[in-house]
């Protein structure tokens, strides 16, 4: 019998149900057990995160298959067999059926892998969190389980009011981050500056416009360069 796998976790109120985190999944083996629409969704993000997708399902929809012709994925036309889990990292069982999903589960999670059972989350011993994702910014939001449906609400309206402005801000960031480290070799002085511009509130009224934005950083850069400039000076003339 397949053991829920959060079973050990203590219950108190400083507990965290789950820990999250990002993972680096680029050129590392994901095998999806299943080919139907749910497990086409899943096939998609892991390929969007560079994965090497492998799906075992005796058939697939029109989107799996135009992924298999441009060798998108590895398919394997087979019901599931322990064995396609060999050298996987990262298992996601997404089949129509709760007895092979359990098994894929228990498989997977025996031999030490990341398993996610879609709508299952106590056969997983992960669980895959709503998410935001504008270039580089990645907002993840989870209820641990409990209401999915306010995830995507709050993932709606994180898109509507918050991103778009904070994604443009990072790409602006990006590039400054590029030009303090060419023009200052001192780490911790580029940390510093860096600290003090992003902590900086941008108005309103200039986040929808890039090259405003672009101005308005430059001319909040060019003020906090002069401060530690002079502060340097200063220390110097007094020794």
């Amino acid at each position: 019998m397949l053991r829920p796998a959060n079973s050990g976790a203590r219950n108190d109120g400083n507990a965290m149900k789950y820990y999250p985190l990002l993972l680096d999944l680029k050129g590392k083996k994901c095998v999806v057990a299943g080919g139907g629409s749910v497990a086409q969704r899943k096939v998609n993000s892991l390929l969007k995160a560079k994965a090497r997708v492998w799906v075992i399902s005796p058939d697939l929809t029109k989107g799996l298959e135009q992924l298999k012709r441009k060798k998108s994925i590895v398919y394997v036309k087979s019901h599931y067999q322990e064995k396609y889990l060999q050298g996987a990292f990262l298992v996601i069982a997404a089949t129509s059926d709760e007895k092979i999903n359990r098994r894929v589960a228990y498989d997977a999670q025996a031999n030490g892998m990341l398993t996610n059972v879609v709508d299952a989350p106590r056969l997983s011993n992960f669980i895959v969190p709503s998410s935001i994702t504008r270039g580089d910014l990645i907002i993840s939001i989870s209820t641990s389980g409990k209401a999915p449906g306010l995830s995507r609400g709050l993932r709606i309206e994180l898109c509507k009011s918050i991103v778009p402005r904070y994604a443009k801000l990072l790409r602006l960031l990006e590039d400054i981050r590029g030009r303090l480290k060419s023009k200052y070799p001192s780490q911790a002085l580029r940390a510093k500056l860096f600290k003090r511009l992003v902590n900086i509130q941008i108005p309103e009224s200039l986040t929808g416009n890039k090259s405003r934005m672009r101005a308005y950083l430059e001319m909040l850069l060019n003020d906090i360069e002069e401060k530690i400039n002079n502060k340097v000076h200063r220390v110097h003339l007094s020794s």
